[in-house]
């Protein structure tokens, strides 16, 4: 099947790149402070919610169209969406550094940031469109490689002096990497297509038609992505940034294989579900095959790392990392669920869902900043709180999806 060689190359790319990260972070914890990785982790979680919303989400709905000329349309809004957004971010940032609100310089460069990876994820969703598995899969590598290179460059030539600040500007050459190798070649196999979207113009009709997902979907995927990136943000403000690096490393090594696996799994299907849904073709027994094999992969790992997640960390990162064990070993069942049916978070958006997960959003995170209220003495308990959270809302989101897709006739199907 198709399917499965598209997921296979997504899979090689992702487990490539995603061994190079954490290869790297033993190297890296035993050079970098526990303070350098909490407010790095900080960065990035800034960083990253912006630019989830930072083009109002049309650039999840490029996937949609049965047109070309609508899709490009598409496009081009979350391009211009996203350069608006981004000097808004930027103005609001430097008014807040000279008013010292923010304190440390580094976040003047969270705008720039929050551009690039807006821009990555147009270009990445618009290859999903074209099936560029190939091209999305290359820039995965080439992304972590170059950062990996640039932070092992770093050590040698600055170890005395290491700080946030070589972790930071690692990260943001390695996703202007990753942004030129995904635009770069695109535009040299589709120069009529690129031509094309050098003259469409933006249309009302076309925002309008997928005006759900600014409506909707952005006030869900910043909700969202906050519920996600809360551990970090709680633990930064309730505890120290020696606390923050332990959650941001137990969070990295907990979502490897959610990087792993569910980038290729979810990216594919997401793809596939929009195809079958456009068809008027169910999409449940896809859904249910895809967690009946992850429930069964992933059962032994979760394990695994339940039982000697401690040790495995002092192992692996250092003794001083023993916090990050306990964390990872606490939450693995946790995660393992919430990976099993995070595989195929793509079915709410084909089947328009996105008011129901914008509800489901808001009670996720209300339900969060309860829990780190009431549990705010003990940092382990607070993230076990923090992921019940994101796997109760998970599992009703995707039996929602589930329960809709039923309602449609299924037919047998392969994409081509």
């Amino acid at each position: 099947m198709q399917i499965f060689k598209s997921i296979a190359t997504l899979f090689t790319s992702s487990l490539g790149s995603q061994l190079i990260v954490v290869l790297m972070m033993p190297f890296l914890t035993r050079y970098y402070p526990e303070s350098s990785f909490g407010d790095w982790a900080l960065f990035v979680a800034v960083s990253t919610t912006l630019a989830i919303v930072s083009s109002f989400r049309y650039d999840q709905s490029v996937l949609l169209p049965a047109s070309v000329r609508d899709a490009l349309k598409l496009v081009k809004s979350a391009v211009v969406t996203g350069l608006l957004t981004s000097s808004l971010a930027l103005i609001v940032i430097v008014g807040l550094y000279l008013f010292e609100i923010v304190e440390k310089t580094i976040y003047l460069l969270v705008p720039a940031s929050m551009l690039l990876t807006c821009m990555i994820q147009v270009v990445t969703t618009w290859s999903n469109r074209c099936k560029s598995y190939k091209l999305i899969a290359w820039a995965k590598i080439m992304q972590s490689s170059s950062t990996a290179i640039l932070n092992i460059v770093f050590v040698i030539l600055w170890a005395p002096d290491l700080g946030v600040r070589t972790l930071v500007v690692a990260t943001m050459i390695g996703q202007c990497v990753s942004l030129v190798w995904l635009v770069w070649p695109a535009i040299r196999r589709a120069r009529k297509t690129f031509s094309l979207f050098s003259r469409v113009r933006l249309s009302k009709v076309v925002l309008l038609k997928y005006c759900d997902f600014p409506l909707y979907s952005t006030p869900e995927a910043l909700l969202g992505t906050v519920s996600t990136m809360f551990p970090l943000y709680a633990s930064s403000y309730l505890f120290t940034s020696n606390e923050a690096g332990y959650v941001a490393l137990a969070h990295r090594v907990l979502m490897f294989p959610v990087a792993l696996i569910g980038g290729a799994v979810s990216v594919v299907y997401a793809q596939r579900f929009a195809t079958m849904v456009a068809r008027n073709q169910s999409i449940s027994s896809d859904m249910l095959r895809v967690w009946s094999i992850a429930g069964f992969i992933g059962l032994l790992p979760a394990l695994m790392l339940n039982m000697f997640g401690e040790y495995l960390f002092m192992f692996a990162f250092g003794e001083q990392w023993q916090m990050s064990g306990d964390i990872a070993s606490s939450l693995a069942f946790y995660v393992y669920l919430l990976l099993v049916f995070a595989l195929t978070s793509g079915a709410h958006v084909v089947l328009r869902l996105q008011h129901m997960s914008l509800i489901l959003a808001i009670m996720t995170l209300t339900g969060k900043i309860i829990v780190a209220y009431m549990l705010q003495e003990n940092l382990i308990n607070m993230m076990i709180g923090f992921a019940a959270m994101d796997l109760v809302a998970t599992l009703f989101m995707n039996l929602l999806a589930l329960y809709k897709s039923r309602n449609v006739k299924h037919e047998n199907f392969d994409v081509a």
